[in-house]
C-alpha cells in the first residue's frame, strides 16, 4: 500500500499525496491499476457499443490471478489449463514479467494449443515483477536467490 501511494497509483481527489496524508470526510480515493489481459480465444467477444474514443465489449473474465503469501512476501501466479495435467512453470528473467518474457511463445496459436493441451501452466511473477507494477525503489527489500527458490517451493505446495 505504501509503495502504491509513493508511486502515485493511490490518489486522493485526483492528486498525489504523501504517505502521511490523513483522509478527510467525503474525499475520493482512487487506486489506479494497469492490466494487460491475454486474448480471449475460446469464444467471440461481443461489441456492445463503439464510439470514437471508447469501445465497450462483453467478454469472459480473464484468467484469474492468484496472490500467494510466502515467507518473503506476496507472489502473483497465473494458472492456465487443467491442474490435473503435468505442471509447466514459467519464471521470467530479471526486470521482466511473464507477458514480456514469454508472450512470443504463448501468443503463437500452435505453441499455445500444444502447451495447453499437455500441461497446466503456472506463470510465476516474482515480487515487483507483476503486471502493471511500478518501479522498484532502492528502499524496497530485495529477496535473495535462495528466498526466490523458497517461494517457488511454497507456490508448488500451495497448488498441491
Amino acid at each position: 500500500m505504501v509503495s502504491a501511494v509513493k508511486r502515485g497509483r493511490i490518489q486522493v481527489d485526483g492528486e498525489r499525496v504523501p504517505v502521511s496524508y490523513i483522509i478527510k470526510s467525503s474525499q475520493k480515493i482512487s487506486h489506479f491499476v494497469h492490466r494487460h489481459e491475454l486474448p480471449v480465444m475460446a469464444c467471440e467477444v461481443l461489441i456492445l457499443q463503439k464510439e470514437l474514443d471508447v469501445l465497450t465489449v462483453c467478454k469472459p473474465a480473464s484468467v484469474p490471478e492468484h496472490h500467494i503469501r510466502t515467507g518473503c512476501g506476496s507472489v502473483s501466479v497465473i494458472v492456465y489449463g487443467d491442474p490435473e495435467k503435468p505442471a509447466l512453470i514459467t519464471y521470467p528473467d530479471l526486470a521482466l514479467n511473464y507477458m514480456s518474457c514469454f508472450q512470443g511463445l504463448f501468443f503463437c496459436p500452435e505453441a499455445a494449443s500444444l502447451l495447453l493441451h499437455n500441461f497446466c501452466i503456472y506463470h510465476i511473477s516474482p515480487p515487483g515483477h507483476e503486471l502493471g507494477v511500478g518501479a522498484i525503489y532502492p528502499d524496497d527489500p530485495i529477496p535473495s536467490v535462495e528466498d526466490l527458490a523458497d517461494q517457488i517451493v511454497e507456490i508448488l505446495n500451495y497448488f498441491g
